[in-house]
């Protein structure tokens, strides 16, 4: 088994391979049937959610041109990926999600059609709190899930109609945030613009 993981890892291109040849009706089971074995690696779970592949299986899926079966395999697939018990797979799996659900959500409230949904959504604490233990993760590999929940965090402050359990939680928070801006600055390796520096001096001002 790890033999089949690290074969897997070094040569990362056999997925994207697998993924082509599922296009193909004539060997689309067979090949589908190995790449659900590779998925349950979480070496290879890994480089499939972190990568464009992911976004890649839906294409296959909604092209009209991919037969019933595998569109059925590749649902079956993608179930195995996101719920195959196993610890090392459900940390993968959770950063990914957590991951595009910030992702989404940012999306949702930058639109501009949404505003009443956004200025709804940053008036409630509980909310705030998510954001904020998102922005306060350390481990290297969040830096994605942070960058997100930057562009979350940015409406709470700039917000100049804040409800008072919003402040309160600021500034009970306000030390460990500009700490967490600093770090995000200075290593994660995104480039923030002036939204970054200027989010820092509101909060300071709170």
């Amino acid at each position: 088994m790890k033999h089949i993981a690290e074969y897997f890892r070094m040569n990362p291109e056999i997925v994207v391979l697998l993924l082509k040849r599922l296009k193909n009706p004539r060997i689309a089971l067979s090949h589908g049937r190995i790449l659900m074995e590779a998925v349950k690696h979480k070496t290879v779970l890994f480089f499939i959610l972190n990568s464009s592949l992911v976004w890649r299986i839906f294409e296959i899926i909604q092209n009209k041109g991919t037969v019933y079966t595998t569109q059925q395999q590749l649902f079956e697939i993608f179930r195995v990926m996101l719920t195959r018990e196993s610890t090392g797979n459900k940390k993968v799996v959770a950063r990914f999600l957590k991951k595009k659900y910030t992702q989404l959500l940012s999306e949702i409230l930058q639109e501009t059609l949404n505003f009443k949904v956004m200025l709804k959504y940053i008036g409630i604490p509980g909310n705030l709190q998510i954001c904020i233990n998102s922005m306060l993760q350390k481990d290297p590999k969040a830096k994605g899930i942070r960058f997100e929940a930057f562009h979350v965090f940015k409406f709470y402050v700039a917000n100049p109609n804040k409800p008072p359990k919003i402040v309160d939680l600021l500034l009970k928070n306000r030390d460990p945030l500009l700490e967490a801006l600093d770090h995000m600055a200075t290593n994660d390796g995104i480039d923030y613009g002036k939204e970054l520096p200027l989010l820092r001096r509101k909060l300071m001002k709170l």
